[in-house]
């Protein structure tokens, strides 16, 4: 009984664990004028993430997009998909975190990615 139970304990904190939100943070290389940032939001077992566009100016204004995009994943590859005029894809690849850019198939921006933190601890739910 004993053994039942802490095998059950077990198995619910290893699920508890994976099923995290996992958050990327992608910057453009080379930056040119504008300095972009796309944040990413996703859980592995989901198929949906929230990705957010922030632009920075010169001036140091930022202008910030969220949407929901699909998340599809494979074994090198991380794939997000924002529909809205324009179908954007993003792909990152599992090994380094380099990510390419497609919008309407046609390749945008290229650069490198990185986990980061979220903070979660005013949200209410």
């Amino acid at each position: 009984m004993m053994k039942k139970l802490s095998v059950s304990i077990i198995i619910f904190f290893s699920l508890s664990a994976w099923a995290e939100s996992k958050a990327i943070s992608c910057k453009e290389i080379p930056e040119g004028r504008w300095k972009y940032e796309r944040v990413i939001v996703f859980d592995l077992d989901s198929d949906m993430a929230e990705w957010t566009h922030k632009q920075t100016n010169r001036k140091g204004v930022v202008k910030s997009t969220t949407v929901t995009a699909e998340f599809v994943q494979s074994p090198s590859n991380l794939r997000f998909i924002a529909r809205g005029m324009w179908v954007n894809v993003m792909n990152v690849n599992r090994k380094n975190l380099n990510f390419t850019i497609t919008k309407d198939g046609l390749d945008l921006k290229r650069g490198k990615c990185e986990l980061i933190e979220i903070d979660t601890e005013d949200n209410l739910i």
